[in-house]
């Protein structure tokens, strides 16, 4: 049994010692008769949490085929560190259909890591554009040679569209006579790509 009034710990003599990641933490306890004792701890500070990483916007995006995909990114934090590194792997084509993954690593300086993905599907949905060339109505004599004067098309993403004319005018009857024109543009089907 010892009375704590025959104790004194010196405030002096605590003391605390910064080696690397650990730290040496001294109690000296001196009693009313002038004998001392000594102990140590050794405190390791370690980072072993991983940073938080949050995808800013949503973790599935679809983006049309020909514009330009802006990646959302993330937000990143670390317990420990203030300024973790994010890297980030983007694949997307928008010039090629198909489903990306986008891959964001966060690391601290500590060697802990957290890792993320995004889902980028990119989609040809707008059809194409078809313009005719000279008037929607026409008037041709009975007998003559009757020449389309057809069509201009453009797709935003297929270079090259399929026209198809179906042309069934016959001068030689009278008649009002359809001249149809569809333009359809190739979509492959979607594949993963990373």
């Amino acid at each position: 049994y010892v009375d704590d009034r025959d104790l004194l710990v010196s405030s002096r003599r605590l003391r605390q010692m910064f080696i690397r990641d650990m730290y040496i933490v001294s109690y000296t306890v001196k009693d009313s008769s002038g004998n001392e004792s000594t102990q140590q701890r050794t405190v390791n500070v370690v980072d072993t949490l991983p940073p938080v990483i949050t995808l800013n916007g949503s973790a599935e995006v679809t983006v049309e085929a020909g514009a330009v995909y802006n990646d959302a990114g993330v937000s990143a934090s670390d317990s420990f560190d203030d300024a973790p590194i994010v890297e980030v792997v983007n694949g997307v084509k928008t010039n090629e259909l198909g489903q990306y993954i986008v891959s964001y690593t966060v690391k601290d300086s500590s060697g802990n890591e957290s890792t993320l993905q995004r889902t980028v599907t990119v989609v040809d949905t707008l059809p194409p554009v078809i313009t005719l060339n000279g008037s929607a109505e026409v008037t041709v004599e009975a007998g003559t040679v009757y020449n389309d004067a057809g069509v201009s098309a453009s797709d935003s993403f297929d270079d090259a569209p399929i026209v198809e004319v179906v042309n069934g005018v016959k001068t030689n009857e009278l008649g009002q006579y359809i001249v149809s024109v569809s333009y359809t543009h190739l979509t492959l089907p979607t594949t993963p790509y990373e």
